[in-house]
């Protein structure tokens, strides 16, 4: 990548391929986790195998345009290709203790490719508010985050923050936990987005859980049989992982002090739970007559930021930022 010198407009338009469904590796799975347990699984979503000579995979540091770390993913020579619907896991090498602690070795026996352990040549290096991206041939097959953009402490699904710092680091997406590709996407991102938001195309689960890493279930593979494990995981009590969302409206919000806030699902709602930004339950609406619209009382919630949990009588769940002013 020696001539690979990026502006932010040049990321946008000059090195983003035209891309197809089904057609090019992809980031199926990102680790963000506690010391250096970070990595990454990589997806051939084709009938066919993928030769891995020149991919990189590389990272964009705190909102930097230019490349910070790249690893050259046919660098193990036992590993220069990715089987059909199969996939690569890459983690980070860092094995030798250092102030910022070491891989785990369970991760690290879970890669196919481990990084080399040093800044600037493993991109595994990276936090919440890295952008994480593979190139081929330095054009752009995926893209976790945005370039040139530094969110804070990571990318948030909440459109009202663009920074997310502070009392509000808890929405961070990309920090502190595993991330999952829906199975509904077929293709990398290949141009940087004018906003990130990682619930259009991640599920997120616990920091530190990588026991779906290895394998990968997607719309691509004619053998998907369209419930990933994943949703089946219950490692965090209410907070589970759950099958597609039911779409919702939420008004007035802002809501105010003492208010009502109204609630419109797609199906009838059966519970409704509120969380401070600590991400402990501060109230629990009881549905006793089951409808798609309802009134809650917004009282005994003080002013500030809460998350709204709505869970509906079809198993599905969704979650909405609610501002009381």
């Amino acid at each position: 990548m020696k001539n690979f010198l990026l502006t932010i407009a040049a990321v946008t338009m000059a090195f983003s391929l035209s891309a197809q469904n089904c057609s090019d590796l992809f980031i199926s799975e990102y680790i963000e986790g506690d010391s250096q347990n970070k990595g990454v699984e990589i997806y051939n979503p084709t009938a066919n195998p993928i030769s891995l000579s020149g991919y990189t995979l590389v990272r964009f540091s705190n909102g930097d345009v230019y490349p910070t770390d790249e690893l050259d993913l046919s660098y193990v020579d036992s590993v220069q290709e990715v089987q059909p619907y199969d996939v690569v896991v890459v983690v980070n090498g860092q094995t030798v203790e250092n102030d910022y602690g070491v891989v785990d070795p369970e991760l690290y026996d879970m890669a196919d490719i481990a990084g080399q352990g040093e800044y600037g040549l493993d991109p595994n290096y990276f936090n919440g508010n890295d952008a994480v991206a593979i190139l081929k041939n330095d054009n752009l097959v995926d893209l976790l985050g945005k370039i040139g953009e530094d969110p804070g402490e990571g990318w948030t699904d909440a459109d009202s923050l663009d920074y997310v710092a502070g009392e509000y680091y808890w929405l961070s997406w990309t920090s502190n936990h595993t991330l999952i590709r829906q199975a509904t996407v077929q293709q990398g991102v290949t141009s940087n987005p004018t906003a990130f938001n990682p619930a259009e195309q991640w599920d997120s689960l616990p920091q530190n859980v990588w026991q779906y890493l290895g394998y990968h279930e997607c719309e691509c593979d004619p053998n998907y049989d369209g419930y990933p494990d994943y949703y089946d995981y219950t490692g965090i009590g209410d907070f589970s992982a759950a099958p597609a969302k039911t779409k919702m409206a939420v008004y007035p919000n802002p809501a105010k002090v003492n208010g009502q806030v109204r609630i419109m699902g797609a199906e009838n709602i059966v519970s409704v739970k509120v969380y401070n930004i600590l991400g402990s339950l501060v109230k629990t609406y009881p549905i006793d007559n089951k409808s798609g619209n309802i009134v809650i009382e917004t009282s005994g919630l003080g002013k500030g930021m809460y998350l709204m949990r709505v869970a509906f009588d079809n198993l599905t769940e969704n979650t909405q930022q609610l501002i009381i002013e």
